[in-house]
């Protein structure tokens, strides 16, 4: 079996084996990655060097692995898209995983493996800091070091359940080839404090070239008193009479606030206006959005809280010295990843608030072991301190380190699919 980046004369057969194993028509799906190419190249212009300068939001290079067995029939894709995402005040370069197929006849012998660790290898020479992905079994992925990522919440909130008291403000519709630059606005607003967030020039290519209302897609965006932009909802009716904000995949549907009060209009202005055709609006919000505080009736709300993908630490010394810790300090962490060699071993961290962290490997008894799964999500403020006695593969040597003061809860969440 050979592993190695697929050519641009090789795409099409990439293509054949994402439609085979995923049961997709070929033809929409080459369609569709020639438009992406197109659009990639329009919004971010030619690229001269293999890794784009930050920030950017836009990357036409598609980097995609593949396995070839022995006969050189290409058996396993495996597609790296690259964003720049905030963390803890820095600018990183995030690896999002996607399109992880097998022709189903060569599955289970090794190939996806083969092609992740080539991929994640390839990441960490070329200066990524973190992975990400949206899996099938979060058990098969822990095995290449990810681990469950921030949750969110899906809320389905009854009409009649909110309150239609009027919000101070200006509630317009924009229609396909309107300017939406203000949709940006309220995104980089509302994302600013979250950890691993892409950051964004445009809020969508895709959706500035898209004639949505034929799509049966409607966009809204309120403006605050003084004429800001605070908050837009996207959406499409589903199941019946669901006003449906959330995105999936293949089609891009959102709600986004800067403010608590913008939630408040956004949804005053639906249940206000749109009783008559919607029983009820469905949307997103990070775990710790406490959206029930606008309910009247919280008897017709329902609320599913799931993981919002995996995350994996692809440079621990990256992190260690990005990451912003409380106070002053020293900590000594074992790290064991079975993948990328160079992040493991024990690490010391030294830390001063307001300073640059230093970082580096050290001979001295760590206070705490871990795997890099594990890493992955207390470096991140997924998890923190209090988790520790819930991680059964993390071993604590001196219960009295300032563990408080590195791994502790921070708002994360990626809201980009791929």
């Amino acid at each position: 079996m050979e592993i190695r980046r697929i050519r641009p004369e090789e795409i099409s057969l990439a293509n054949r084996v994402q439609a085979v194993a995923f049961e997709q028509n070929l033809a929409e799906l080459e369609k569709q990655c020639a438009d992406q190419e197109a659009l990639a190249v329009k919004f971010a212009g030619p690229q001269s060097t293999e890794e784009p300068a930050l920030p950017s939001d836009a990357f036409p290079q598609r980097k995609c692995w593949g396995a070839f067995a022995d006969d050189g029939t290409l058996t396993t894709i495996l597609d790296v898209n690259t964003y720049t995402v905030a963390f803890d005040g820095t600018q990183q370069l995030l690896g999002g995983i996607g399109n992880v197929s097998t022709l189903p006849a060569y599955r289970h012998g090794g190939s996806v493996r083969g092609c992740m660790q080539a991929a994640l290898r390839e990441m960490y020479s070329s200066g990524y800091t973190f992975a990400y992905l949206y899996p099938f079994s979060h058990a098969y992925y822990r095995k290449f070091g990810f681990e469950s990522a921030e949750d969110v919440r899906e809320w389905t909130i009854s009409l009649r359940a909110i309150p239609t008291t009027a919000v101070e403000g200006n509630i317009e519709q924009l229609f396909p080839g309107d300017h939406l630059h203000a949709l940006t606005e309220v995104y980089q607003k509302a994302t600013r404090n979250w950890n691993l967030c892409e950051l964004r020039k445009h809020y969508s290519t895709e959706l500035e070239k898209e004639d949505f209302i034929s799509q049966k897609r409607y966009l809204y965006l309120w403006r605050d008193h003084s004429g800001e932009a605070q908050g837009f909802l996207l959406f499409r009716k589903t199941d019946g009479r669901v006003m449906n904000c959330c995105s999936g995949f293949f089609s891009l549907n959102d709600f986004v606030a800067a403010t608590p009060k913008a939630y408040r209009a956004l949804l005053n202005f639906v249940a206000k206006n749109f009783s008559s055709n919607y029983d009820s609006i469905r949307l997103l919000t990070p775990v710790d959005s406490p959206l029930q505080s606008l309910i009247s009736e919280a008897n017709k709300v329902s609320c599913r809280i799931y993981p919002n993908g995996m995350v994996r630490a692809v440079n621990v010394p990256n992190i260690l010295r990005s990451c912003r810790c409380k106070g002053s300090g020293r900590l000594i962490i074992s790290v064991q990843d079975s993948i990328i060699e160079k992040n493991s071993g024990t690490w010391e961290l030294d830390f001063t608030e307001g300073q640059e962290n230093k970082v580096c490997l050290t001979d001295a008894t760590p206070d705490i072991r871990m795997d890099i799964s594990d890493f992955s999500v207390l470096s991140c403020g997924i998890r923190s301190a209090d988790d520790l006695m819930w991680m059964p593969n993390v071993c604590v040597e001196n219960p009295e380190a300032s563990f408080e003061a590195v791994f502790y809860r921070k708002p994360t969440y990626l809201k980009t699919l791929f």
